[in-house]
């Protein structure tokens, strides 16, 4: 049945491109001007007579020629743009021939008097300038009430993910900005899929300079591939939105909303969410916040190479956003809305936000999990039941921008956010010798419950003197992460090889509380100086310093007597700084962009133990200094027409935390237990990579490659030791030899104008990672081969489909276990397709197919899932959209995955929801009306 299925959707998509006729013909020519000078690289296009709709595009070459291939025998408008001449439109009927030529073009030249009233007349399906390429929204026809992500899949050169990244001429998308505002926060996903596509104008591809680029006026060589959405005049003084309500069986219900207000100067819009359908209102990193690896939200604050932006902060962008697309494992319920209000007015510019999302989700998981020895192997099975784990996070961001005067900017940064959590694990590990002989079993139920509390500052001045290059910028910043936990866990632990009955079993009743109080102080500073008008000095001062206190109390309950545990319980001071000072010199000119310089930077840590807080005199002093010389090196070439050469060289540097500075054994999991080493050294990589890409203006084709090697000396690892009961034991240690490769390859390209777009993508990475079981040294070298296929059909008005399909092989060897080496293959097959039919009935399916098979542990797994929607437009202006949606028809629905790793490999399932079904209502908002022009899809 679903091979039958995915069969018919196959052939449904090939029989609708078989429909077009097979007679095709070329078109040609070529530019000039009236004194016969030829007209190199102008954008020439064909358009539909009846709309002026895009047929086909490309540019003239350097002697002016053009000409188009593999062309229905059709009426044709064609239309020339060139900067500087008037615009030159004609309408013309191919010839019987297999080629019509249309001869030589003359295009006049445009004086300055008529340059802005034409400019305002054109309405170019595309308009490249330099390198920005232009997009007429009007001209790309999309599906009644579609997003800005639907648009997006129709461009050239542009291309959708699945989970809603964006890749434009083969770079990734990394800003998306209204009207050149930002519109929440820097996830391009946010604007797309909210944003309706019939309030764009223009769509603006370009590559945005950095922050500090734009400031100093020297080019680093740095650029972000950004998308700018220009709405129309219409939506600016306007409301528009769309809000949806579903109701489906089994009690399942979803509500989704936005709602958007802009003018000239300010943007207004609010969004939420509230569902039981595992449509998941947070993002990856807000969940990372919570389990709270992010302490410290770094904002590209810090100045100099950005090898030193990593030290002790997280450099992701931790937005908060309730966007996820995909649904969640387990079974969730998710509430999730915020606002956004942007200001930008000449020397004043403020953007804000403020998020609230809350999760509650129901969870299941089994893990089979295998460890090798030198000399055998054991087995953990492990059923983790999260019966109640509860996620809520409130979070807030301010960005004010003041122009003082020409030369001085002033900058004021705040993020915050307060996070609280509940999260209760029931779990059963059975520890197997030889897959049959029990040796251990754990029954543990443990509650965590987490509020934190965080608030990341900073203030900025810049000034830019009035010789050009020359400038000076200091930052100050200030950072606060309160964190409590408190911890209960029941556990009994049975040992079956215990030669003594006391050691038979191993019961533990304990209540854990932790107040972490952590504050942070920064200073830095830049400094400029033109040595030419090509080459520049750059120098530059970090100073940070984290001040971390933390009291954790531990009691045992035994025999109803509740008893402090002086071996876990403690209290810390920690204090870690570093001290960098830095020096570059940078050439930049036409493109051209290099740079060398090298920073010294000194790493104190002084940790202290005490037995409790009360307590006068420590128990455990820790105290280092590191000194390390960063070098660093970068170039880059802007080459014409959209190509780019690059290649980095740098150097990280990662501490020793504190933690594992101590030497204090923490044995709460009797069959974990973990120890410090005070003889930890900083671990230095080194990394060098060279990337490469290029994008074809004339027929819209892109090229992407790059390759990169790591060496890491005195990498950080955590050696193991497995005793005779199977109780793991793991200390941190210093370790030579991890090193790691990758390459890339990846490409698109137009098959067929504004009817076939194509994508794929090639990569493959090497590593190796050293560490010590039982005192042997275990070498993991992992390879992966990977490929993948996209496919975007728009063969007619009345037909989509979206193809992607992605395999890959992963191989792993053991040193100390080589039977235990293993291959593993994983595949998958997504589609999207949307078929319109009579009066406004419309079908939409989304497919998904996934293998994994690893033989060597006879594991093959196969999961289809598939979702079905039929609806009607409703209502004057098609407002209204009625939908009844079935998912994972096939109610095969389940997380699963394999991990290879160090000297393990685990299978992980999880239950996840299945088969429902839903009925929808949507109504969009159009506060005035709609202009665009739009087709079927």
């Amino acid at each position: 049945m679903k091979k039958t299925l995915l069969f018919a959707l196959l052939l449904g998509a090939f029989s609708v491109l078989g429909q077009t006729p097979t007679a095709r013909i070329q078109i040609k020519g070529f530019l000039s001007d009236s004194t016969k000078s030829n007209l190199p690289f102008a954008t020439v296009m064909l358009l539909q007579p009846k709309d002026s709709a895009l047929v086909s595009y490309t540019r003239s070459d350097d002697k002016g020629a053009f000409e188009f291939k593999n062309q229905r025998r059709q009426s044709y408008l064609l239309k020339v743009t060139f900067v500087g001449y008037l615009p030159y439109q004609s309408a013309f009927v191919p010839n019987d021939s297999p080629i019509t030529n249309l001869g030589e073009i003359k295009l006049k030249p445009m004086s300055r008097e008529l340059y802005e009233v034409v400019i305002k007349a054109v309405r170019d399906p595309i308009a490249i300038r330099g390198d920005t390429i232009e997009y007429n929204a009007n001209a790309f026809k999309v599906g009644p009430n579609a997003t800005v992500e639907d648009l997006l899949r129709k461009l050239p050169g542009v291309s959708v993910e699945q989970d809603g990244s964006i890749k434009a001429q083969g770079q990734n998308v990394q800003k998306v900005t209204v009207d050149g505002k930002t519109f929440f926060s820097n996830d391009p996903k946010i604007a797309t899929k909210n944003i309706p596509a019939e309030a764009i104008n223009k769509i603006q591809i370009f590559n945005d300079k950095s922050e500090q680029a734009k400031f100093s006026g020297i080019d680093d060589g740095k650029k972000e591939k950004t998308i700018n959405l220009e709405l129309k005049d219409t939506f600016k003084n306007g409301g528009f939105g769309r809000f949806t309500i579903g109701q489906g069986l089994d009690d399942r219900r979803e509500f989704r909303g936005t709602y958007s207000k802009f003018s000239k100067t300010e943007q207004f819009s609010i969004i939420g969410l509230a569902n039981n359908t595992n449509q998941e209102g947070f993002s990856f990193n807000d969940y990372r916040d919570f389990a709270g690896s992010q302490a410290f939200s770094n904002n590209n604050d810090e100045f100099g190479f950005s090898s030193g932006n990593s030290y002790y902060f997280d450099s992701g962008n931790s937005s908060g956003v309730p966007i996820s697309s995909q649904q969640g494992r387990g079974f969730s319920s998710s509430y999730a809305g915020g606002v956004n209000y942007n200001f930008d007015e000449k020397k004043t510019k403020l953007t804000s936000s403020y998020f609230f999302n809350q999760t509650q989700r129901l969870e299941q998981t089994f893990i089979n999990k295998k460890t090798f020895l030198q000399n055998n192997t054991f087995f953990e099975n492990k059923d983790n039941t999260n019966a109640n784990n509860l996620a809520a996070n409130h979070r807030v961001n301010l960005r004010y921008e003041q122009g003082l005067d020409s030369l001085n900017t002033l900058l004021v940064t705040a993020n915050g956010s307060y996070q609280m959590g509940d999260v209760q694990n029931i779990i059963r590990q059975d520890f197997f010798r030889l897959a049959s002989v029990l040796s251990n079993q754990s029954s543990r139920n443990t509650k965590n419950s987490n509020d934190r509390f965080l608030l990341n500052t900073a203030l900025t001045f810049r000034h830019k003197f009035r010789t050009a290059g020359r400038s000076f910028a200091v930052n100050v910043g200030y950072g606060v992460n309160n964190n409590q936990v408190e911890n209960t866990q029941r556990t009994l632990n049975t040992f079956f090889g215990a030669t003594s009955a006391n050691d038979f079993i191993q019961a533990i009743r304990q209540l854990s509380v932790t107040d972490n109080e952590q504050n942070t102080y920064k200073v830095n500073a830049s400094y400029a100086e033109p040595l030419s008008k090509k080459v520049f000095l750059e120098s530059f001062y970090n100073f940070n310093a984290n001040i971390n206190a933390v009291n954790r109390e531990v009691t045992d309950t035994l025999n109803d007597v509740t008893k402090r545990n002086d071996n876990l319980s403690r209290y810390f001071k920690n204090t870690s700084s570093y001290n960098r000072v830095g020096l570059s010199v940078r050439y930049a000119y036409k493109g051209l962009n290099y740079a060398i310089g090298a920073a010294m930077q000194r790493f104190d840590i002084s940790g202290k133990v005490f037995a409790s807080k009360s307590t006068p005199n420590p128990s455990l002093d820790v105290s280092q200094r590191f000194t390390t010389l960063l070098p660093n090196a970068r170039f880059s070439y802007d080459l014409k027409q959209n190509t780019y050469l690059s290649t980095d060289y740098t150097t990280n540097v990662r501490e020793p935390q504190v933690t594992d500075l101590q030497a204090i054994t923490d044995n709460s999991n009797p069959l974990f237990i973990t120890e410090g080493n005070p003889n930890l050294i900083p671990e230095v990589r080194h990394n060098v990579s060279l990337n490469f890409s290029r994008f074809n203006q004339s027929n819209f084709t892109n090229v992407y490659t790059g390759i990169g090697y790591g060496y890491t000396y005195n990498q950080i690892v955590y050696n193991q030791s497995v005793d005779d009961k199977l109780v793991t034991r793991t200390k941190p240690a210093n370790i030579d030899g991890a090193k790691s490769f990758n390459a890339y390859l990846g490409y698109g390209l137009p098959l067929k104008t504004n009817k076939i777009k194509m994508n794929g993508n090639f990569n493959y990475s090497l590593s190796l990672n050293p560490t010590f079981i039982n005192d042997v040294r275990n070498e993991t070298n992992s390879v992966n081969y990977s490929a993948g296929l996209g496919l975007d059909l728009s063969p007619s008005d009345f037909f989509t489909l979206y193809l992607n399909a992605r395999t890959s092989i992963s191989k792993t060897e053991y040193s100390i276990n080589s039977t235990q080496n293993q291959t593993i293959y994983s595949s998958s097959l997504s589609s999207e397709m949307n078929i319109k039919l009579p009066k406004n009935y419309y079908i939409n399916t989304n497919f998904s197919y996934r293998s994994f098979v690893n033989n060597r542990f006879n594991f093959n797994q196969k999961v289809a899932v598939l979702n079905l929607a039929f609806y009607k437009l409703l209502l004057p202006n098609n407002r209204g959209e009625l939908r009844l949606t079935a998912y994972d028809v096939f109610n095969q629905n389940l997380g699963v995955s394999q991990n290879a790793s160090q000297n393990f490999v685990s299978e992980t399932r999880t239950l996840t929801l299945g088969r429902y079904y839903m009925l929808g209502f949507t109504y969009n908002i159009k506060g005035v009306k709609s202009q665009m022009k739009r087709g079927n899809f």
